[in-house]
């Protein structure tokens, strides 16, 4: 019972990294928005890269003089490429059921303040208040959790482009779908907030 209790600590919460050494400056912090790991297609470039050169080097298709250089570039390729693998966070037990967790609340929010593609369909959704509700802080999530996300959560909130971000990275970790088009609701009730009281009349008789 004492194990579970501390690896649900937000001290353990606070123990996942997002971010590696890849996605981090000189000083350790994180400079990327999002993390290498999840950049497909530059893996596999790299992965493309060290084979090429793999081979290369197997089948002697270089000059003499070049191979030393081509040695030391397939070096520097590898290691960069292990690197990036590495820094994928490997989320087993308590840890995992963590970002579950708060990922499932970002799915919440997000699907709960998103409008209706019925909405969008219909011209009901006013630039300002969708401005709003991307740049504004009106999504919670747990602090130490968004600091391993490389997002500030002031007041314990966070922007909804930044919970969009999260739940991208967060479900990318699951290995699960990360598309926060996935949560919007087609045809349910509309949980648009719009100040105009002719549209909310309008939105109100339409359903």
């Amino acid at each position: 019972m004492a194990q579970a209790k501390k690896a649900d600590s937000v001290e353990d919460v606070g123990k996942i990294q997002f971010f590696g050494t890849p996605d981090r400056n000189v000083r350790g912090e994180i400079s990327s928005s999002i993390p290498a790991w999840m950049l497909r297609q530059h893996v596999e470039e790299l992965e493309e890269d060290v084979a090429r050169q793999s081979r290369a080097l197997e089948f002697n298709r270089l000059p003499a003089e070049n191979i030393p250089y081509a040695r030391e570039e397939l070096r520097a390729l590898k290691a960069r490429l292990k690197e990036i693998q590495d820094s994928r966070p490997k989320l087993v037990g308590a840890q995992k059921d963590a970002v579950a967790k708060v990922r499932g609340e970002l799915a919440e929010q997000i699907r709960a303040t998103m409008p209706t593609l019925r909405d969008d369909r219909n011209g009901f959704v006013r630039p300002h208040d969708e401005y709003r509700r991307l740049k504004e802080r009106h999504i919670k999530i747990d602090p130490k959790m968004a600091e391993s996300l490389g997002i500030e959560a002031k007041g314990g909130k966070i922007t909804g482009d930044q919970a969009n971000r999260a739940y991208s990275i967060l479900s990318a970790a699951l290995n699960e779908n990360g598309s926060t088009e996935n949560l919007r609701r087609d045809f349910g009730q509309s949980a648009y907030r719009t100040e105009d009281p002719f549209t909310q009349e309008i939105l109100s008789h339409g359903r």
